[in-house]
Formats: structure tokens, C-alpha cells, sequence
């Protein structure tokens, strides 16, 4: 009985995270995890980071990891992002940061204001110089905890 339970939860877990996918508006949380590729700890870490720039900044940080997606990621992450509206005609300050295990495909996608403070080359040389080095090394979490970490400070010492 507790294994149908069980089974239950998961499934209505991965079914709502999935409609979120297809919804027109942002998720509350800031891990989107569909396949519980990182574990509860992992999750609570990334969690933070986003916590503490949003409570810093107003900056919001979601953070999605898939297997893979029928689209290239650029279109896929780019079409989720104006379909939640991020950037709220040049006044958001949103961050996707999609990985896609599967694929080993990375985007980072930005807000007009964020693109503006980080730079695009910032972005780029982040995912090429400190996020995949980390994942050639099979330290997936550490690559993107500490991409996520170079953005948080990157953008509180835009502010001081």
C-alpha cells in the first residue's frame, strides 16, 4: 500500500512540474528538477543561492534540469522564457540557467537589465570557463552551484 502511495506522489510530482512547462507563468520555486537528477541537499544549496539574490536584488533565479528536449535548447529556453514573461517588456530581472543531463546542453538565458550588468561575454565565458570544466570532470551540481555563485556575486557587487 505504501508503494502505490508512494508511487502516487511521484507521479502527481513529475505530472505538476511538467504543467509548468506549459504554463504562462513562472514557478515559485527556483530548482526545477523533473527527473531528481540532483538529491534533496543539492537542491536545498541551489535553492539558496536563488533565495539570497532575489532577497538581495529582486534578481530571479530558476534553475532547470531535464534529460533533454524535443527543440534545440537556445529555442526551447528562449520560447519558456517569453512564455513566462521574464522579461516584462525590458524591466525584468529574471535568469534561466537550463541543463539538459542527457544532451549535456547548457544555456544560460537573461533579462534585458541582467544582460546589460552581466554582459553576454560574462555569461558565455562562465559557462565555458567554470561550468563545463567542472562537468568534463562528471562534477555536474558543483558546475552549476558554482555558476549560479559567479552570478549572485557578479550581480550583489554591481550593487555596492
Amino acid at each position: 500500500m505504501r508503494g502505490i502511495f508512494f508511487l502516487g506522489l511521484v507521479l502527481s510530482y513529475t505530472l505538476s512540474v511538467n504543467a509548468q512547462f506549459a504554463d504562462s507563468t513562472a514557478p515559485s520555486y527556483a530548482v526545477i528538477d523533473t527527473d531528481s537528477f540532483f538529491d534533496h541537499q543539492q537542491h536545498e544549496q541551489l535553492n539558496a543561492i536563488a533565495d539570497s539574490l532575489f532577497n538581495k536584488d529582486g534578481t530571479r533565479l530558476w534553475i532547470i534540469i531535464k534529460d533533454s528536449t524535443d527543440n534545440d535548447i537556445m529555442l526551447w529556453t528562449q520560447s519558456l522564457f517569453r512564455q513566462w514573461d521574464l522579461n516584462k517588456n525590458g524591466t525584468g530581472r529574471s535568469i534561466l540557467f537550463v541543463y539538459l543531463y542527457k544532451r549535456k546542453g547548457l544555456r544560460i538565458e537573461t533579462s534585458d537589465l541582467i544582460t546589460q550588468e552581466l554582459g553576454k561575454k560574462y555569461t558565455k565565458d562562465l559557462l565555458s570557463l567554470t561550468v563545463i570544466p567542472k562537468m568534463q570532470k562528471r562534477k555536474d551540481f558543483e558546475g552549476i552551484r558554482d555558476g549560479c555563485n559567479m552570478i549572485y556575486l557578479k550581480l550583489i557587487n554591481n550593487l555596492e
